[in-house]
């Protein structure tokens, strides 16, 4: 038999498979999204698999569910394409969102409709974004560690180029001091520098950003001609807790009066959406909202057309948010900040309990835990990266997936991102799994602050 020639691919799509390492296959137990159905064909004996490498929230999943399908409603405008249903009578998400984004970001001036562009999701806001600042090769700039996925939203569509900040581990990358070190960067030719992007609340420190290193920022971005994007996609999710009582309170950077910040306004572009505060990522949502930047809008616009809003997802969500006049929302979004901080604590008891360090998380679903003592423990005499790289290995093979923060260019590589928004009784079995996987003392955790082992 005459195999088919295969047909080559262009140029750029093969450096998109040598940068992310796609060439290979990978099979359902090496992603950190596995499939629930067809895990363990080839080893049926293998137990479920747990990913704490995802941050999604299900924590509120069932109450969230009860609402959707009880509220969902669809009419034929919904099966057009999207100006049917924005031009509509009935609910709509540009009826709806700019409340939910005042409610939110507080901003100094009010956000209206024509500041907003919407799309299926905040990475997908942001690659449309970079398509219209950034020519080829020219460069994002981010401190260390960041979101690993924003380099493949920095290098696709765009071809921009990607430049890390890397930050000393004796300096806090949420103060002050990290602004000389970005400014240094900046001030690099060849860097060519055209973006500098800010995440707050942060991802994966999980924290907000003081004011006055907002205004650093800013300041930056002014001073070097240069556009600021920030993304505020947890903005809703800060959170006290026993080990962190008084987080930094998140303030949007659309909450500065211009007058307060030393930057042009229309170089400050914002990312938010509903869809990580209500736990409902697969329901994508992304918002990118420019208040003094038109032609900015309208040239992003003309890209989405390819991307478009599901009217799915927008029936949803305008649901959601226009619900009892969006009492309901705020009674959520207080409900999902209680039961993350329950949920961060009983990470941080098993922590302790195993006698681990870990970032006091003030936002978000997830804290980085340095897994240094056990990364110790693991056999041979093989350079640390290994060490980790077999340890993941091994919790692999006990039903646990979880994610290094070198992929975030974390700068203590024994580090690992755990995400603990998950129900109690998967975080316990979780918990179990590390511990069987490692040949470790089994931690009881009770539902009091206690813990046995």
């Amino acid at each position: 038999m005459i195999q088919p020639a295969q047909v080559p691919l262009a140029p750029r799509a093969h450096h998109m498979l040598a940068r992310y390492g796609l060439a290979a296959k990978v099979s359902p137990r090496d992603s950190e999204w596995p499939s629930s159905t067809s895990m363990f064909e080839e080893n049926p004996s293998q137990p479920p698999i747990t990913s704490l490498a995802v941050a999604e929230n299900s924590l509120l999943s069932s109450p969230l569910l009860e609402k959707i399908c009880h509220n969902f409603q669809m009419t034929p405008e919904h099966l057009k394409y999207r100006p049917a249903l924005i031009n509509s009578e009935h609910t709509n998400l540009t009826k709806t969102m700019p409340t939910f984004l005042n409610n939110t970001l507080k901003p100094s001036c009010p956000i209206a409709v024509h500041h907003i562009l919407m799309g299926p999701g905040v990475g997908c806001m942001l690659s449309h974004l970079l398509w219209s600042l950034c020519s080829p090769g020219e460069g994002v700039v981010l401190t260390c560690p960041f979101y690993a996925d924003y380099d493949k939203n920095i290098t696709w569509p765009s071809e921009a180029r990607f430049v890390p900040v890397d930050v000393p581990s004796s300096v806090d990358t949420l103060s002050c001091d990290v602004l000389p070190i970005i400014e240094q960067t900046l001030r690099n030719p060849l860097n060519r520098a055209k973006v500098l992007l800010l995440t707050n609340p942060h991802n994966p420190l999980a924290r907000a950003y003081p004011e006055e290193v907002i205004k650093g920022y800013a300041a930056l971005a002014e001073e070097f001609n240069i556009h600021l994007i920030v993304d505020e996609v947890f903005a809703n999710q800060v959170f006290p807790s026993k080990y962190a009582p008084n987080p930094t309170p998140f303030k949007s950077i659309l909450s500065f009066p211009p007058s307060t910040l030393s930057c042009n306004p229309s170089r400050i572009h914002v990312l938010a959406g509903p869809s990580k505060d209500l736990g409902a990522s697969g329901v994508k949502i992304g918002c990118l909202i420019s208040q003094n930047n038109p032609d900015l809008l309208l040239a992003v616009a003309s890209g989405m057309s390819v991307t478009p809003l599901s009217s799915a997802s927008d029936a949803v969500f305008s649901s959601l948010l226009n619900l009892e006049n969006g009492k309901f929302i705020e009674e959520y979004l207080d409900e999902n900040r209680r039961v993350l901080s329950g949920a961060f604590e009983l990470l941080g008891r098993w922590c302790e309990a195993h006698g681990l360090d870990f970032v006091k998380s003030e936002a978000g679903v997830f804290s980085l835990v340095d897994f240094a003592p056990f990364v110790e423990r693991m056999e041979g005499d093989l350079p640390l990266q290994f060490k980790v790289e077999s340890m993941i290995e091994e919790l692999k093979k006990g039903g646990v997936i979880l994610r290094s923060s070198t992929a975030f260019r974390d700068p203590t590589p024994t580090r690992l991102r755990v995400v603990f928004s998950s129900p109690a009784h998967v975080m316990k079995e979780a918990f179990h799994r590390i511990e069987t996987a490692l040949n470790l003392p089994h931690v009881i955790l009770n539902d009091e602050s206690t813990c046995d082992i």
